[in-house]
């Protein structure tokens, strides 16, 4: 696992061709000078997106994960957050068309990471880690075979967060590559075992070249897991907390 060392965030206004940033913000009650800052940023679609929320937990996360997301990157495109606008695969991920930035967001419970790279693709994936799941039937839906006979093969205790790993490490090269869960996640093999590097062993897709990724995990809270993807091999990693 990647050592986990946060630091604070505000200064921070350039990556460069070497950097991956990963920032990290807590789900928390919005003030209201700061709701009102955050969704000032927003594009119309994402007002109206906002608005159809009936949950106020749901409504913040939302604001927070793009309004946020809009305020990162315009440190770092030296412009005002709503002057960003985003386009959109087809399978939904947001990008910048200049292709100047390349980010990804995820989050789970009450943790928000977002990735930040200068040239190259990233994907990344957070999710809080629960027993109380029914993670034996998820592996046999959507883990290859040689997973699942390795997960199977564990220990009772060792096998949850066994599962977290396999399962953000897969989804976060989906990101990456722009499909996401839409890519069948029995096509993607990866290592997870607590003595395996952490690795991208297999891609049933003659489009993909396995060698060109790069897979790492990192630890953003107790009880949270997280791993990225990407294209750079001899990268600088940087961990920063968003306040």
């Amino acid at each position: 696992m990647t050592e986990c060392v946060w630091v604070a965030g505000q200064e921070i206004s350039h990556v460069a061709a070497e950097d991956i940033h990963i920032w990290r913000c807590t789900l928390q009650a919005i003030p209201d000078e700061l709701f009102i800052q955050l969704k000032s940023s927003l594009s119309k679609d994402e007002c109206l997106r906002l608005d159809r929320f009936h949950f106020d937990r749901d409504r913040n996360k939302y604001l927070l994960s793009r309004g946020i997301l809009r305020n990162i990157l315009a440190r770092y495109l030296k412009i005002q957050p709503k002057g960003i606008q985003f386009h959109y695969t087809p399978f939904g991920k947001p990008y910048l068309p200049s292709g100047e930035l390349h980010f990804n967001v995820s989050h789970s419970g009450d943790c928000i990471l977002y990735a930040v790279s200068r040239h190259a693709d990233i994907g990344i994936d957070v999710e809080y880690c629960k027993n109380s799941i029914d993670y034996l039937s998820i592996a046999t839906q959507f883990f290859s075979k040689n997973e699942w006979v390795k997960l199977s093969s564990l220990a009772p205790a060792q096998r949850v967060i066994a599962f977290y790993r396999c399962w953000t490490r897969k989804e976060a090269f989906l990101k990456a590559i722009g499909t996401g869960l839409q890519h069948p996640l029995t096509d993607v093999e990866v290592s997870f075992l607590a003595y395996e590097k952490v690795k991208l062993l297999d891609v049933r897709d003659s489009s993909f070249n396995k060698d060109l990724w790069t897979l790492a995990e990192i630890k953003p809270a107790k009880d949270y897991i997280a791993a990225f993807a990407t294209q750079l091999k001899n990268y600088r990693l940087t961990l920063l907390d968003w306040e």
